[in-house]
């Protein structure tokens, strides 16, 4: 028997079909703004990074690396 959808994975269905539907100038400005949000999340994320890893936050919470911590708590990819 298939596993239900997480609710995530719904929601990215719903996505799916809202971009499927833009027409073509919608779809490459909202893309900019997309990847524009992207790009600063991830300077958030970087910082955030340094910050735990020079407090040693990943030991405290039961890892012994920042890797481990990444990759088994987040599901960062190797």
């Amino acid at each position: 028997m298939p596993r239900p959808l997480a609710s995530d994975q719904v929601i990215d269905v719903f996505r799916t079909e809202e971009v499927r539907k833009k027409n073509d100038g919608m779809l490459l400005q909202q893309f900019s703004q997309a990847v524009h949000q992207e790009k600063e999340a991830l300077v958030v994320v970087i910082e955030h990074l340094s910050e735990i890893d020079k407090r040693g936050l990943y030991l405290k919470e039961g890892f012994s690396s920042l890797y481990n911590y990444l990759r088994d708590k987040y599901h960062y990819s190797e």
